[in-house]
């Protein structure tokens, strides 16, 4: 992926009424700053957040999950699986997860969410979010991502005994310690197994022990420009040119029919005027609440809501998911 570029699905509708044809072209450009580039670690969760362009700041806590344990926050979070038995999540919005170590689920700031282990141990969870300045589990100084919409992504990644992960990125990003210990600062401190952190977007992870390290890294991603559709259509003037044509042919033929005497001939038959072609109509597009690319109807016939951009908060729209990708907009997890 070039560095200062990242490419979402994008949608291409044509349709054709008659011989007028109309093309709506959506695009989504990424713009300044540059987003961030990592060398191997796999994004394993990640979700849209719409910001007003004021402070964020990162926040976590880490717990351990044996009996049911309802988890929820008043801002977008990720839930991160460290160790132990696998984590079950039960959402009030439907959506459900099994997390084995290494995986996390993006959870909306409204949603609530049942944990509970599935197993013997108790599970070792991380509840990492993203948000207004302060409040309950605050890490790191407040910055400034920029008004609009943000992708935000967690990665993770288990690093090899002195295997490095390099982070560049322009806005500070969150790390959280599984399993291991890392250097992420230029003071060469190490962060152990359980530990947060709010790092520069140009850091450098190191597995400086003998012993692999397995880590999360929470992004926010640079502003997504959404452009306006652009409509072309063109005119359906072929047809009333194809019926003149055939009028006049008509006409001819008759007139030089040969004639037989004054009194028998018959008189041409009367030219006929070219008929009149009313102008193509276009039925008025079916109404989509929250410009998703999926209808208010299609939604009700899915289980998907007809005012949420994106029903299941993996970052694609309920349309692209539907029309375009083929994947469930119910399921976080698909794609």
């Amino acid at each position: 992926m070039p560095d200062n570029v990242r490419t979402q699905w994008c949608r291409g509708i044509v349709v054709t009424i008659g011989l007028a044809a109309a093309v709506v072209v959506p695009t989504i450009v990424a713009a300044a700053p540059t987003p961030p580039r990592f060398d191997h670690a796999e994004v394993v969760a990640q979700g849209l957040l719409q910001l007003d362009g004021g402070d964020v700041q990162w926040s976590a806590s880490t717990l351990d999950i044996a009996v049911v344990t309802t988890l929820a926050s008043d801002r977008p979070t990720f839930i991160a699986a460290a160790g132990g038995s696998p984590l079950l999540i039960e959402g009030s919005d439907g959506i459900d997860a099994i997390l084995d170590a290494g995986e996390a689920v993006f959870r909306p700031s409204a949603a609530t969410s049942d944990s509970s282990a599935l197993g013997i141990d108790p599970s070792h969870a991380a509840v990492l979010g993203v948000g207004s300045p302060g409040g309950d589990g605050a890490v790191g100084d407040p910055f400034v991502p920029g008004a609009g919409a943000h992708d935000v992504e967690l990665l993770h990644d288990t690093l090899a005994p002195g295997e490095t992960l390099t982070v560049g990125g322009d806005l500070p990003v969150l790390l959280f310690v599984a399993d291991g210990a890392v250097t992420a600062r230029a003071d060469g401190g190490a962060s152990e197994a359980g530990a947060v952190d709010v790092v520069p977007g140009d850091a450098t992870i190191t597995n400086a022990t003998d012993t692999p390290a397995s880590v999360f890294v929470g992004v926010v991603g640079p502003v997504i420009v959404l452009t306006t559709p652009t409509t072309t259509i063109a005119t359906a003037g072929a047809t009333i040119t194809t019926a003149a044509v055939t009028a006049t042919t008509v006409a001819a033929a008759a007139t030089t029919s040969p004639a037989t005497t004054p009194a028998t001939t018959a008189p041409p038959p009367p030219t006929t005027a070219p008929p009149t072609t009313a102008a193509p109509t276009t039925a008025a597009p079916p109404l989509d609440s929250d410009s998703d690319g999926l209808s208010d109807s299609d939604e009700e016939a899915t289980g998907t809501n007809p005012g949420v951009y994106d029903t299941d908060g993996d970052g694609f729209s309920d349309g692209e998911e539907a029309n375009v990708m083929g994947t469930n907009p119910l399921d976080p997890n698909d794609p």
